[in-house]
């Protein structure tokens, strides 16, 4: 056989298998999954949540805290809780999310003194919808203080009363889950 033959079958060879690997995992045409869940079911386990950013409503120029910092506590305290099968922070209010909730927390007052102490608290409008219809789950004006808080050295001054305002949130979130 010459040899610019042979060379020409490697070719063929090694470009069918090129191919043959690059195709892996893809396919033509519609998938036949369509979910876990037939159409007719209802599906009855924890939902996901997603968190809007945090907005300042107090109408003052750059806030004093990280308002992304809060947001951050929020969902690290949300995605404890055995309520969601998943806590989604968003970078924009208007990120496409998978969330079946929407959380749109506002910042309403902050008041904070300087080392920790009871002085401090902070108060937020948390509104809680459902995207898809709309329908409004929750709409609140949530306070926490820190009378009785243990600070914690590292944490900012309005650690303690965003504590004990997601306790209160909780209760609520826990309420509207179960009726």
């Amino acid at each position: 056989m010459p040899r610019s033959l042979r060379h020409l079958i490697h070719l063929v060879i090694a470009l069918v298998i090129l191919g043959a690997i690059t195709s892996c995992g893809t396919r033509s045409g519609r998938s036949e999954f369509r979910g876990s869940i037939a159409e007719n079911e209802r599906y009855d386990g924890p939902v996901a949540l997603a968190i809007a950013p945090v907005v300042d409503g107090r109408g003052a120029g750059e806030s004093e805290i990280s308002l992304w910092w809060i947001q951050r506590v929020m969902s690290q305290e949300l995605d404890r809780m055995p309520l969601y099968a998943v806590v989604i922070p968003l970078e924009t209010r208007t990120e496409a999310h998978e969330g079946e909730l929407l959380m749109q927390p506002a910042l309403t007052s902050l008041k904070w003194t300087q080392p920790p102490g009871p002085g401090s608290e902070i108060s937020m409008r948390i509104r809680v919808t459902h995207p898809g219809t709309g329908q409004v789950r929750l709409d609140r004006v949530y306070r926490g203080d820190c009378r009785h808080c243990r600070f914690e050295s590292g944490q900012p001054p309005i650690a303690g009363p965003l504590t004990a305002l997601m306790a209160d949130l909780n209760k609520d979130l826990q309420r509207d889950a179960a009726r």
